[in-house]
């Protein structure tokens, strides 16, 4: 049962060593890697050729610099296994990592997704782990278990997941090249719009390494678009699948508070404070359904209240008065 490990690469050289003999080091042997280097300038790809020559199993492809997807995407192209798997080439894996995951395909299984473990750049760590565990179907009677992978923000990354290659290959689907941010929830979604059953192993075997300066930790002005955006997605994808119960609504509006509340206040912050970006934020639709949701998230009332009511101009008179 043939797994095809993509890795993309671009300018990781102080941690690409680490990731590839993590992926050597596997238990589970059938395996191929599928190691794109997207255009590095630094040692990547030099360290890429030696494990091509020290294991025929790793296969790599070197291209002019063209994002992250699109690297994902010639993986694809090139994979030949039953399943898809993706790795980051700043992370890493344990020995078993492969094979808790493929002994745990049942004969339903579409998805498999296990946990992660987050190495912060302090030293601490924090492990994201199913706390359902088997094969569920994804409707109304599993809400709550894939509505804890969502709290777990295991749907958001392609990472610690397989996914099933001829389901990818027959409805086509691909990294969008022309996004810079979310670009791993929108693969994900829209695989997750084609399948019902997902297998959840119970164990941190990825280790996901925090670095300080990555894209995903860095402002952007288009962060609240691309927020509200992702959260349209998920919210789409639970209406379509029959699983928006109250937990899941509780979840998902809690985080919705969380981007318009981080939203108005980041322009402070971030010095792109003006009426017009205050107004565009509270112009979204969706405050509306903030209203029975109102005691979910934790600010002060009076920042509530100027929310649910639209009030932009006093809104923007009152971050300018106290910035």
């Amino acid at each position: 049962m043939l797994v095809s490990i993509i890795i993309p690469v671009y300018n990781v050289e102080p941690y690409l060593e680490q990731c590839l003999s993590s992926v050597a080091a596997q238990s589970f042997s059938d395996w191929e890697c599928i190691v794109v280097d997207d255009g590095s300038t630094d040692g990547s790809g030099a360290i890429c050729d030696l494990w091509a020559k020290r294991d025929s199993r790793f296969r790599i492809v070197h291209q002019e610099n063209a994002g992250v997807s699109a690297a994902r995407n010639r993986g694809l192209e090139l994979a030949q296994g039953k399943w898809i798997n993706f790795i980051d080439s700043d992370d890493w894996v344990d020995t078993d990592y492969l094979k808790v995951m493929v002994d745990a395909a049942s004969e339903d299984t579409q998805l498999i997704v296990s946990g992660l473990k987050c190495h912060y750049t302090d030293g601490t760590t924090k492990s994201f782990i199913p706390s359902t565990m088997g094969t569920f179907r994804i409707d109304n009677r599993s809400a709550d278990s894939f509505t804890d992978l969502t709290r777990q923000f295991l749907i958001y990354g392609p990472c610690c997941k397989l996914f099933d290659c001829q389901i990818v290959c027959s409805m086509d689907h691909r990294f969008p090249v022309h996004t810079s941010l979310g670009e791993d929830l929108e693969f994900n979604i829209n695989y997750l719009h084609d399948i019902n059953y997902i297998t959840c192993v119970s164990c941190d075997a990825y280790h996901y390494r925090k670095v300080s300066g990555h894209l995903s930790s860095l402002f952007r002005e288009d962060q609240f678009d691309t927020d509200i955006h992702q959260w349209r997605m998920i919210k789409d994808l639970y209406l379509s699948k029959n699983i928006w119960n109250r937990t899941a609504q509780e979840l998902l509006y809690r985080r919705l508070w969380e981007i318009i509340h981080d939203g108005l206040f980041r322009c402070r912050k971030f010095q792109i404070l003006s009426q017009t970006y205050i107004r565009h934020i509270l112009t979204t639709p969706e405050i509306d359904e903030l209203r029975a949701f109102r005691n979910l998230y934790d600010c002060a009332k009076w920042i509530k209240i100027l929310i649910l009511n639209r009030c932009y101009r006093l809104f923007y008179g009152l971050l300018i008065l106290y910035r």
